[in-house]
């Protein structure tokens, strides 16, 4: 199926309490579904997950191990913080978290296109697949990720971690991420916060039909037209021109 946001924003979804296999927005997906023009704004998860085979997305967490399943986002992005604690430690653990999209392995394909990730994410798990758009293996092009990347271990101890997920069956195509929010990618390629409000640094990104950088904004980043995330809400005229009769 597809889901068309058409370029609304669902604000402060919450998500909490105990968790067994996935959760998100649309907490599972089969067959092929797309997701586009959404803006999951101010999300707030704090999960306990009580099994090994987990799997989190803000927006889908699309659980692998299904040659049947196909899920491909685009034109969205995530803002706000997500705290997960995984309390079966297993060395076989199965656990896929994404800002955007949980799972996905060679079995089941996922494509996000001109995406971003804003959101905090901050994990305990013994092993897992963590990142700031998706925790597997994924077709990402033309993403961001500007949230702060946190793993820890079962013995507490915090670790910056990737802010694209790493897998036998990962693809990326200039995706870039926020200097020393994450560990560091060689997959992708880090800004810096001034080189983050310059188009001429998102080598392959469209701003002529698909992203834009307002620099009077208050997010001056870049944005996807068909979802900006800073919106003109008003507009007011500050001071009264003296004169308001022109002649031709």
């Amino acid at each position: 199926g597809i889901f068309d946001g058409n370029g609304h924003f669902i604000k402060n979804m919450k998500i909490y309490g105990n968790v067994r296999y996935h959760a998100g927005l649309f907490g599972d997906c089969s067959g092929e579904c797309k997701i586009k023009n959404l803006g999951m704004v101010d999300v707030d998860v704090n999960i306990e997950a009580d099994t090994s085979d987990f799997s989190f997305g803000t927006i889908a967490s699309c659980r692998q191990y299904d040659y049947s399943r196909s899920l491909e986002i685009s034109n969205c992005f995530v803002t706000g913080k997500i705290q997960i604690l995984c309390n079966e430690y297993d060395y076989r653990d199965d656990i896929f978290i994404g800002g955007l999209v949980g799972g996905g392995n060679y079995l089941a394909e996922v494509n996000l296109n001109n995406c971003y990730n804003s959101a905090d994410i901050n994990v305990k798990a013994s092993s897992a697949g963590v990142a700031g758009l998706c925790g597997g293996d994924a077709i990402v092009v033309n993403c961001i990720n500007q949230g702060n990347i946190m793993y820890n271990d079962e013995l507490g101890t915090p670790i910056s971690y990737y802010s694209f997920g790493h897998g036998t069956g990962y693809d990326y195509t200039n995706c870039f991420y926020m200097l020393n929010v994450s560990k560091n990618d060689s997959w992708a390629t880090a800004l810096t916060e001034t080189q983050m409000k310059n188009k001429n640094f998102f080598t392959g990104f469209d701003f002529e039909d698909t992203w834009f950088i307002d620099p009077y904004s208050n997010y001056p980043h870049p944005q996807l037209k068909a979802c900006p995330q800073q919106r003109i809400d008003s507009i007011e005229i500050v001071n009264v021109p003296t004169k308001t009769v022109y002649s031709q």
